[in-house]
């Protein structure tokens, strides 16, 4: 406490004291009474204020969202979804974009995004929006096609977009689920991206005999496959694998084969081919011609 602040106390206490009679002890104690209450009143700490200010500064700085599309499908290896926060204040002029997000191999919907950008771009007297588009190289697969407000005139620091399937670019008939040597490209929702010193993973159903024959990564594999074209559905029975020692694709092949025994649906959208339990993607395939 200064010198200020105790003349100040002091001469509060003599003044209750002559109020309330209080001589001798009564005036000491009085007196160091009131200057704690001084010293709490000069030192008490700002209790939550940057705290509060901290992460309301944190948020203004962000906006946040998800990726959703409706179709049942996976994307394919190498497809990169790009988000984008846009100024749309003017209609006769091109959207500006403000800040992008890249997200390589996305997963399976919904696909989190946080645009991050700078304050000192926004001006709360113009419309601000988030885009997005899921590309695989050069062919557009995913697209918004409405406008989704963020930032300003209340429109808060979150969107959930929802994107369309642009339409194929080419008419190329569906691949056949029969006699067509499927290379695996993705397990439990994840890419899978062969990198081992083994063949690829793959399998190939047989017309002749509903046999099923593959690669899981380590050892070759055979069994039997029930089918039924007309309502999807798809069973595999009596799968066994030799019995080699590996360094690599142990791992995957345990995944591959016990996923494939608990397959009961498939699908097939041109050269892609979906194994599922019901409406849950298991494994993905992609058909390769020699």
């Amino acid at each position: 406490m200064d010198d200020e602040s105790m003349a100040i106390s002091w001469n509060l206490r003599d003044s209750v004291a002559k109020q309330r009679g209080l001589t001798g002890l009564g005036r000491l104690l009085l007196g160091v009474g009131l200057m704690s209450v001084a010293a709490a009143c000069t030192h008490a700490p700002d209790v939550g204020a940057s705290d509060t200010e901290h992460s309301e500064t944190d948020r203004q700085r962000q906006v946040t969202g998800t990726l959703l599309y409706r179709e049942r499908l996976l994307l394919p290896p190498g497809a990169v979804a790009e988000v984008s926060l846009l100024d749309v204040s003017r209609a006769d002029a091109p959207a500006r974009t403000i800040t992008q997000q890249v997200i390589r191999d996305p997963s399976a919907p919904p696909i989190p995004f946080v645009l991050e950008y700078d304050p000192a771009d926004i001006d709360q007297r113009r419309n601000y929006s988030v885009r997005a588009v899921i590309r695989q190289r050069d062919r557009l697969l995913f697209t918004t096609d409405t406008v989704s407000p963020v930032i300003t005139r209340g429109a808060g620091h979150t969107a959930e977009l929802l994107l369309k399937r642009v339409g194929e670019p080419t008419t190329r008939p569906d691949a056949s689920l029969t006699e067509t040597y499927w290379k695996l490209v993705s397990i439990a929702g994840r890419f899978y991206v062969h990198a081992g010193a083994e063949r690829e993973p793959h399998l190939t159903l047989r017309a002749d005999g509903d046999a099923i024959t593959g690669f899981g990564g380590c050892n070759t594999f055979h069994g039997r496959f029930e089918q039924d074209a007309g309502g999807g559905r798809l069973r595999f029975e009596r799968l066994a694998a030799t019995k080699r020692a590996c360094l690599d694709g142990v791992d995957i092949e345990a995944q591959f084969l016990t996923m494939l025994q608990e397959v009961n649906r498939y699908v097939i959208r041109g050269d892609s081919l979906g194994l599922l339990r019901d409406d849950e993607a298991l494994l993905g395939f992609e058909a390769v011609y020699f």
